[in-house]
C-alpha cells in the first residue's frame, strides 16, 4: 500500500500585523537582527503520548528598518531545545522528513518594519523519540540567523498517559512508531481508515482524519472535503483554521456565495 506523503511538520497558516512587505520595500539590513522578537507556545498545554502538538510561533520587528532573515523561519530551519521530565536536556536539529520551507512563513526572509505576524507548525516528526515519556516537559525554539540567535525562551508542554478510554487507540498507533519518521504521516490510507473505523472520537482521531483529508487533496477532492467538513466546527481542533482555508480552496464558488 502507498505512503502518503506529506511532511511531517505542517506550517498552517502566516497572519501579518502592520506594514505588510511590498515590492518596493527597501532593502534589508543584515545586521541588528537581535531586534527580532521569536515567541512559541503550544496550542495545547496538555496532549497524550503520540499525540501531535500543536506549537503557535511569533515573529516581530520592533525596529523602524526592514530586517533580514539568513534562511526561511519554519521548523525545518529552527532547533528545538527539550528538557525531558528527568531532567534531561537534549536538542533536537531534525523536526522534519522534508527539507525545505512549505509555506508563506517559511519563504519569508525579510521583515518589514513594524511588522509582526503568528503561524502554527505541526510536530509529528519523532513524537516517541523526543517526547516518549509521560511527565512536565520545557521546550525552547532557537534560530540561527548568522549575526545573532533568536530564541523563544522556555514554555511548559505536559504529556500525559492515555486514559483507558484511549488507551487502544494508542497501541494501534504504537505499531508504526518503530519507523524513522512520523506515526500519522507514515500510516497507509488503510491504516487510517481502519483507526477511524474503530476509534471514532479519540484525541487522536481529528489528526488521523486531518491527515486522511491531506492525503485526497488534489485526487479525490470530495473525500477530502468529506473528511474537512467532519472537522470544520471543531474550535478546539488546533488546525480548524486550515480546514477552512482547505474548503474554501476546493469551493471558491460556494465561499463566494
Amino acid at each position: 500500500m502507498r505512503q502518503i506523503a506529506i511532511s511531517s511538520i505542517l506550517t498552517i497558516i502566516f497572519i501579518c500585523g502592520s506594514a505588510a512587505p511590498s515590492s518596493s520595500q527597501p532593502k534589508a539590513e543584515n545586521g541588528n537582527s537581535r531586534s527580532l522578537t521569536l515567541t512559541m507556545s503550544p496550542i495545547n498545554q496538555r496532549v497524550l503520548l503520540l499525540e501531535p502538538i500543536a506549537l503557535k510561533f511569533g515573529l516581530e520587528n520592533k525596529t523602524a528598518k526592514p530586517l533580514s532573515l539568513r534562511e526561511g523561519l519554519s521548523l525545518h530551519t529552527i532547533k528545538l531545545s527539550i528538557k525531558k521530565p528527568n531532567g534531561e536536556v537534549f536538542v533536537a536539529n531534525q523536526l522534519s522528513g522534508l527539507s525545505g520551507p512549505r509555506s508563506l512563513a517559511g519563504r519569508r526572509k525579510v521583515v518589514a518594519p513594524g511588522q509582526s505576524g503568528n503561524w502554527i507548525e505541526l510536530l509529528e516528526y519523532k513524537l516517541y523519540r523526543y517526547f516518549g515519556e509521560a511527565g512536565e516537559y520545557r521546550i525552547n525554539a532557537q534560530y540561527d540567523n548568522g549575526d545573532s540567535v533568536l530564541s523563544t525562551g522556555w514554555v511548559a508542554l505536559i504529556v500525559e498517559r492515555p486514559s483507558s478510554e484511549n488507551q487502544a487507540a494508542y497501541q494501534f498507533l504504537s505499531k508504526f512508531k518503530g519507523v524513522d519518521s512520523g506515526v500519522f504521516t507514515l500510516a497507509t490510507s488503510a491504516n487510517r481508515a481502519e483507526f477511524l473505523g474503530k476509534f471514532p472520537n479519540t484525541p487522536y482521531s481529528d489528526y488521523v482524519r486531518y491527515f486522511t483529508a491531506k492525503s485526497h487533496v488534489g485526487k479525490d477532492n470530495e473525500k477530502a472535503k468529506m473528511h474537512f467538513r467532519m472537522l470544520e466546527g471543531k474550535l478546539n481542533f488546533a488546525l480548524v483554521d486550515d480546514v477552512k482555508k482547505e474548503l474554501q480552496a476546493m469551493s471558491p464558488k460556494e465561499s463566494n456565495e
